[in-house]
Parts: C-alpha cells; sequence; structure tokens
C-alpha cells in the first residue's frame, strides 16, 4: 500500500499486483498466480455507497472479497497481517471473505 493510484477523484487503489497462490484455488492466473486489488471509494454522488475492498481474484470467475467503510482502515490493516504467501483460498473464507460476482471490477 505504498503507492496510491487515482483512477478518478473518489477512487484509490491502494494495491494492485500478483502474488502467488496456493494449491487450494478452484482456479488461479498463469504462473499460480492471484490477482490482489485493494480498492477505496468515496461516495460522492447521491445513492453511491462509500467502500475500503480487499479483492483477490484467481480468474474472473473465481474471486473473494473482503469489504469495510473506508473510516475502518484498522480492520483491513488487521487483515492484511494475517494474509501470508502463497494465498490460501481456504484461509480467506476463515478470515470472512465471501465470493464476488460483478463484471465492474
Amino acid at each position: 500500500m505504498h503507492n496510491l493510484i487515482r483512477k478518478q477523484p473518489r477512487d484509490f487503489i491502494w494495491l494492485d499486483e500478483f502474488q502467488t497462490a496456493d494449491k487450494d484455488w478452484p482456479k488461479h492466473y498463469p504462473g499460480n498466480q492471484v490477482w490482489v486489488n485493494i480498492h477505496e471509494y468515496k461516495a460522492t454522488l447521491a445513492g453511491d455507497a462509500s467502500y475500503l475492498r480487499l479483492l483477490i481474484s484467481g480468474d474472473h470467475n473465481c474471486n473473494l472479497v473482503w469489504q469495510t467503510t473506508p473510516d475502518a482502515p484498522h480492520d483491513l490493516q488487521r487483515i492484511t497481517r494475517q494474509l501470508s504467501t502463497p494465498i490460501s483460498f481456504i484461509a480467506l473464507q476463515a478470515l470472512g471473505f465471501k465470493y464476488f460476482d460483478c463484471d465492474d471490477y
């Protein structure tokens, strides 16, 4: 989370990289990799909701997500401290990650 990438005035990418996947992933990217993305969205439009999301993807249809509000970065820090490589699908589910199905990521 060292480099901040600004996508739009209200979107921030804190982490966007591939990391090694454990063998328990149903699908993964070439080289036994998963995509790790930490995305913060600060709602400024009516009807939008702010979020801080940690998405870990093994494939377009194999995504796990953990999400909180932007005012709870300590929760994100707690979760990221519990991640180890290779990243385990089963361990993520035990930490509270849920399946994520969205064409927008």
